[in-house]
């Protein structure tokens, strides 16, 4: 995966919260856990399905009640270096 570079993240006007490698608005770290969700007859692909990222799994597991609509949701771990 590819990180949102710094010219994307400026075009957007505002910060996410979500902790982007790149973020220009604050000096952020990337969260460990960063969850994608999307619908089986619609997945957008890549960072368009991007949700939220986190830094326990206790988040994800809070956050994940919010997804129930969705098909999918993927959990990507950045401290394992099998997901990458």
């Amino acid at each position: 995966m590819t990180p949102l570079t710094r010219e994307y993240l400026l075009s957007r006007g505002k910060c996410c919260h979500n902790g982007c490698m790149n973020c220009p608005y604050k000096e952020n770290k990337m969260k460990r856990y960063l969850v994608f969700a999307y619908n089986k007859y619609c997945p957008v692909g890549g960072w368009d399905d991007f949700k939220k990222c986190f830094d326990t799994l206790e988040e994800v597991e809070r956050f994940q009640l919010q997804l129930s609509h969705y098909h999918y949701v993927e959990i990507i771990d950045t401290q394992d270096p099998d997901n990458f």
